[in-house]
């Protein structure tokens, strides 16, 4: 949608656009163009009536769209992401902090163990189950060598 709203500001439309994503940083918001919060409806309505009711206010943005567009270009746009990569690569990887690293690692230590005792007791308790209905059922039958009346 990018491409969308700097074609309208280059072709001298007046542009009125929710403030999402990357597309605030397209224009100054009064100044090259309007922005209205996403799924405002209302907000986005009045914006387009401001707009259409005050032809100083269309001419004004639809100038500074042409002007903040005129500046840019691919060579522009592959230089700030070239710029962004020197950046991150001149400040090196971003590396937890040691003692937060190993308070990490005697959390995820704990919940490791506390979740093996649980499936250790959950086993538990299914081996004692079977034993315990076994020995239920050995009582109840009559032991050998003795006669039922």
């Amino acid at each position: 949608m990018g491409n969308v709203v700097l074609e309208a500001m280059a072709g001298g439309c007046p542009v009125v656009v929710p403030r999402a994503g990357g597309i605030p940083s397209l224009l100054a918001h009064g100044v090259s163009g309007l922005l209205y919060e996403p799924r405002e409806t209302q907000d986005a309505a009045g914006c387009v009536q401001r707009i259409l009711s005050d032809e100083t206010l269309r001419a004004t943005l639809a100038r500074a769209g042409r002007d903040a567009v005129e500046g840019r270009s691919w060579e522009y746009s592959v230089g700030r992401v070239r710029q962004v990569y020197a950046d991150a690569i001149r400040e090196g990887p971003r590396l937890p902090d040691p003692a937060k690293w190993s308070d990490r690692v005697a959390q995820n230590s704990m919940v490791a163990l506390v979740s093996l005792f649980r499936s250790l007791a959950r086993k538990e308790k299914r081996i004692r189950h079977p034993r315990d209905s076994r020995r239920t059922a050995r009582r109840a039958r009559p032991r050998a060598g003795t006669h039922a009346g």
